[in-house]
């Protein structure tokens, strides 16, 4: 099984952005993302 590779937080962002999350709030160092379509929001810390 390969191992999921560590990528820079703006890139992944990027692709949150991208797969049509939209950015809710920032609590101290993390930004939460949301889409209608999820069970839970998206955090990146």
């Amino acid at each position: 099984m390969s191992r999921l590779a560590p990528i820079h937080w703006k890139k992944f962002e990027k692709f949150v952005l991208f797969v049509g999350c939209h950015f809710v709030r920032e609590k101290g160092d993390h930004r939460i993302y949301w889409r209608n379509d999820l069970k839970r929001p998206v955090i990146i810390p």
